[in-house]
Formats: C-alpha cells, structure tokens, sequence
C-alpha cells in the first residue's frame, strides 16, 4: 500500500544537470524585470502587478508558502540522514519564509481585521508590519540586500557543493534584487510611487530564489514515483 508522505532520497543537494530548463529559469528574472518596467506606463496593469494584496505580493507569499511546506515534509528526513547541513539551511529558509509570510499579510491583521496596535504607530501604511515601519524600513532593506549579495556571490566564490551555498543557477534571481537595492540606496533618496514598487519584482525573484534554494535541496519522492527537484 502507497503511502502519502513523501520519501526523501539519499544526497539531496542540488544537482544542477537535473534542471533540463536551466537557460529558462536563469533567464526569468530578467525577462520579468523588463516586464514589469514596460508594465509601469500602463496605471492600471502596474497597479495590478505592484499594489498590496496584488499579483506579485501573493506570488511571494505562495512562494515562501512552499519553503515553509517542503520544510515540514523533510526536515526529519535531512536530520535521520545526518544531513545537519541542509537541516540547518531548510529550517533557515523556513523560518526566514514564515517571517517573510507574516509580515506580507501583516501578522493576520488583514485577514482578521483588527484595529492597528501602538507598537505600529509608526508605520507609514498603517498596518501591524516591521518592513513599513520608519524605524526599521531601511535595515530591512538593508538586511535584503545583504542576504541578495550573498546568493548571488557565494556560488561563485564557493565550487565545492554545500547546501549553505544556492546553485549558480539563481544567481540572476538574487543579482535583480542587488541591483535595485544598490541603485535604490545611491540614487533613489526620494523615489517615485512607480520607481518605489518596483521593489515588488526583486522581492518576488528574492522569494523564488529561496523558494528553489530549498526545492534543489530537499528532492524527494512522491508516491507514483514523482520526484521533486529532479528529472525523471
């Protein structure tokens, strides 16, 4: 009888040749970038792709949704296997992704509807989140940045295979976000409504990155013998 949980297999770090569309998923965040910059002419469509609660927050959310998921179903697996390294990352991303999906839905207050408390007085949107409030709006960008440039320079700098380095092939997905935090920090002091959420891209490519970071380490198999993370 099949069971319905899933079966980690054995060395679950990320193999690269196992991504047969690795020339698609590189060029993604590149191709979306352009998108959502030609998207900013039209009022309506960027608003639809930008706003809170729109299509690129929610893509986010599912995306942290999923580390948060596939954590829970190997975790145990990693730790049995004495895997502590990719332990250690999963439950990392995880917990960096159940932050990432309470501040997105300001700690249930959009979902619940309760009044804003007096710890948020600051905040510029009025909501229960700490990346809007003016105190720490700037070291959680900052802090963004930072965990960007290492995605995007440990491959590089690192050849030996750990999970505590992503594959090269999200370098692009982390570079985006480097890109804007950089031009942002030097010369968007004041920036415009489009110019600031535009943002919205690089936190999706940063939430996708994490997102695959995790689906390359914790390959496992599903019952009828689909493999996540690896070609069959």
């Amino acid at each position: 009888m099949l069971s319905n949980q899933p079966t980690l297999i054995a060395h679950p770090h990320w193999r690269e040749r196992d991504w047969t569309a690795t020339p698609v998923v590189v060029g993604v965040p590149l191709v979306g970038a352009a998108a959502v910059a030609l998207a900013s002419r039209n009022a309506g469509l960027y608003r639809l792709l930008v706003r809170e609660d729109a299509i690129l927050e929610w893509g986010q959310v599912l995306a942290y949704g999923v580390v948060v998921v596939i954590a829970v179903a190997t975790l145990g697996g990693h730790w049995r296997q004495r895997d502590i390294g990719a332990a250690l990352v999963v439950g990392g991303l995880a917990l960096i992704s159940l932050l990432a999906i309470g501040e997105e839905l300001s700690w249930g207050q959009r979902i619940i509807g309760f009044g804003t408390p007096d710890i948020a007085a600051s905040n510029r949107q009025g909501e229960l989140t700490l990346h809007n409030d003016a105190r720490v709006e700037e070291p959680a960008r900052l802090v963004l940045l930072l965990g960007a440039v290492y995605g995007m320079s440990a491959p590089l700098l690192i050849r030996r295979r750990t999970p505590f380095v992503p594959s090269r092939t999200l370098i692009t997905f982390f570079a985006v976000v480097v890109a804007y935090g950089v031009y942002r920090l030097l010369f968007l002091e004041h920036p415009t409504y489009v110019q600031a959420k535009f943002s919205e891209w690089p936190e999706t490519c940063f939430a996708v990155a994490l997102c695959l970071w995790c689906v390359g380490m914790s390959r496992f198999r599903w019952p009828f013998g689909h493999q996540l993370g690896h070609k069959s």
